[in-house]
C-alpha cells in the first residue's frame, strides 16, 4: 500500500469556539463570585515609631489603652493572662475573665457595648516571646468581640489591636 503524504496542505484550526467557551466560562465565574467578609477581620496594628502629629483642638482625646501581658511557660502554653494590676488566671477562663473586665470598661452599666466606644478602644497586647500563636489568635477573639447568645449577632468590644515587642528570648 502506498502512503499519501501531505507535506504541502497545512492544518488550519479554527481558534474562535474555543475563545468563545474561555470567555463565557470567565464571565461565568467572575458573576457567580461572592465576596465573603473574612472572619476574624482584625484591625491590626504593629509597634511602630511614635508619630509626632498634634491632635486638633476639637477632637476628644483618645481612650486610655488596655495593656494586656500574656505570660508563656517555657514550652509556650499560657500560664496567666493580665491586664493592669489585675491577674486573670491561665488558659481559656483567664481569657473569659479578661473578656469581662474589657466589657467593664467599654461599657460600665453591664449594658451592650457602645460601637463607637468599641471602634476607638485600643487593646495592646504585650506576649511572651515563647508563647504559642494560637493563644495569642484566642486572646485577639476574646478581647475583639463575642456572638451575642440571643441574636446570633457579633458584639464588638475593642477593634484596634496593637503589639508590643515581644518579651523574653
Amino acid at each position: 500500500m502506498a502512503r499519501k503524504t501531505r507535506d504541502n496542505e497545512k492544518l488550519n484550526i479554527n481558534m474562535t469556539p474555543m475563545i468563545d467557551i474561555v470567555f463565557q466560562l470567565l464571565i461565568f465565574f467572575v458573576m457567580s463570585f461572592k465576596i465573603v467578609t473574612p472572619e476574624g477581620d482584625f484591625s491590626v496594628k504593629m509597634p511602630m515609631a511614635p508619630a509626632e502629629g498634634k491632635m486638633s483642638e476639637d477632637s476628644t482625646p483618645p481612650l486610655p489603652p488596655i495593656a494586656i501581658r500574656l505570660n508563656s511557660s517555657t514550652t509556650g502554653q499560657l500560664l496567666e493572662v493580665q491586664a493592669g494590676n489585675q491577674n486573670f488566671g491561665r488558659g481559656e477562663a483567664g481569657l473569659a475573665k479578661l473578656q469581662k473586665f474589657i466589657l467593664q470598661q467599654v461599657a460600665p452599666k453591664g449594658g451592650p457595648p457602645n460601637p463607637e466606644v468599641a471602634r476607638e478602644q485600643e487593646v495592646e497586647l504585650t506576649c511572651d516571646y515563647r508563647l504559642k500563636y494560637e493563644y495569642v489568635i484566642k486572646c485577639i477573639s476574646y478581647v475583639t468581640g463575642y456572638r451575642d447568645k440571643n441574636t446570633g449577632e457579633v458584639v464588638r468590644i475593642a477593634e484596634k489591636i496593637k503589639f508590643a515587642a515581644p518579651v523574653g528570648n
